[in-house]
């Protein structure tokens, strides 16, 4: 398991720089990770339709590249 990059940078209390992103293509994750640039990516699930699928696949892209990931869905899902 790798370590995760921004809770590092929090416990050290260092600044972080993180991108948000709308959609749930995994491929976008492997194109920010490998600018070795950003150490988190936000997944804004509010303003996308989304379903437990491309969570997972997000998950699973940003833990591949070794780069920490955060979801933030909407409160009342209207994919499910």
């Amino acid at each position: 398991m790798y370590k995760n990059r921004l809770r590092q940078l929090i416990n050290n209390q260092e600044p972080s720089i993180g991108v948000r992103i709308l959609t749930p293509w995994p491929g976008m994750i492997e194109v920010i990770a490998n600018t070795n640039a950003i150490d988190y990516i936000e997944f804004v699930g509010e303003y996308t339709s989304l379903d437990l699928h491309d969570l997972e696949n997000i998950a699973c892209a940003a833990d591949l590249h070794q780069i920490s990931s955060m979801f933030k869905v909407d409160q009342e899902p209207n994919g499910f």
